[in-house]
């Protein structure tokens, strides 16, 4: 099964596959992802509409998973899949909202041990968030902001990447200010912080640097979190992720090719940003990576990053004029 599903539906994809799925099917498969004794158990019950269909007529009519020879933990990573993958569905999402399905997963977020089922939940909730229509109820919903907060304190690479892309996918959206509020005490800025110093993974970087992107590219959010996370040392960190992609060998850039880009670029957006720029301007450290970029003899390397150096310098001194001499001397 597939671990990472869309980021968001396409407008101009054709979703008529996912639109015409029986409702009692999308149902079924909630109710395989409900933790058995839990309360959500009882009121998934009570609220879901009573059918006369028999189960297993329903599970062979559908193919239902657990009406294959699969264990119960095969069976569950089945219909979390799928439904990640439904979710995908604007009409498909609001009948699962309907069934209580941000309750269910919630409820998993809060009591598995499994790291493969939080991720399956973040990553249906991932999905869930990208309608607009449905982000503002969803975000009422009673404890979900402060339980997918407490995902960041996680240590799974996995769980961690699917906690940003939806909390990209939020801050995109009409519901940001109470999530980016929720963002806002130290506690939790300095955990974002340390999983950007400390990750060695591409995709989990990927997520993080989107994440960060989204914040940047909204003006009020911007507002609120800038100013924390560069008392907590967020131009440190950059740089600190920047020299280690610069160090690494070159097999490892061969396969993390993507990264340097992703860094620099995200340099670039940073350095626009006046408050950030003056805070570099009396980082010593920056102004030598950067020299010793250009400067460096790996003419191919420096050809495919040069341009964004240049404009990170050229933000840079903008508020730092008496830095020209310093970068002439290199």
């Amino acid at each position: 099964a597939p671990t990472h599903l869309p980021f968001a539906p396409a407008e101009e994809e054709s979703l008529e596959e996912t639109t015409t799925v029986d409702p009692s099917y999308t149902i079924s498969l909630i109710r395989q992802l409900i933790p058995k004794g839990s309360s959500v158990e009882k009121e998934f019950r009570d609220s879901t509409q009573p059918d006369n269909t028999d189960p297993s007529e329903k599970s062979d009519k559908q193919g239902l998973p657990e009406e294959r020879s699969v264990s119960p933990k095969d069976q569950l990573e089945e219909c979390g899949c799928i439904l990640w993958d439904l979710a995908a569905s604007e009409p498909q999402a609001e009948l699962m909202i309907n069934n209580l399905v941000i309750e269910v997963l919630l409820e998993n977020l809060r009591t598995a041990n499994s790291s493969r089922v939080k991720e399956l939940c973040l990553g249906i909730m991932g999905n869930l968030v990208c309608h607009e229509s449905l982000v503002a109820a969803i975000s009422l919903k009673k404890g979900l902001i402060a339980t997918v907060v407490e995902q960041l304190f996680l240590d799974d690479v996995k769980c961690l990447s699917e906690t940003f892309r939806l909390l990209a996918a939020i801050l995109r959206s009409s519901a940001y200010v109470s999530w980016a509020q929720a963002l806002l005490p130290d506690e939790i800025l300095s955990r974002i912080l340390r999983i950007v110093g400390k990750t060695d993974n591409a995709t989990l970087l990927e997520k993080i640097i989107d994440f960060l992107s989204t914040i940047i590219d909204n003006r009020d959010v911007i507002a609120m979190l800038i100013q924390p996370l560069l008392k907590l040392g967020l131009v440190d960190r950059i740089i600190g992720l920047l020299t280690t992609e610069l160090e690494r060998s070159p097999d490892e850039k061969l396969d993390r090719s993507g990264s340097l880009d992703l860094v620099l670029h995200f340099m670039e957006e940073l350095s626009a940003i006046h408050c950030v720029s003056k805070a570099m301007t009396s980082n010593d450290r920056l102004i030598k990576v950067l020299v010793n970029m250009i400067k460096s003899p790996d003419k191919v390397e420096v050809a495919s990053y040069c341009a964004s150096v240049v404009i990170v310098i050229s933000n840079i001194l903008t508020d730092g004029k008496h830095l020209v001499p310093k970068i002439s001397r290199g």
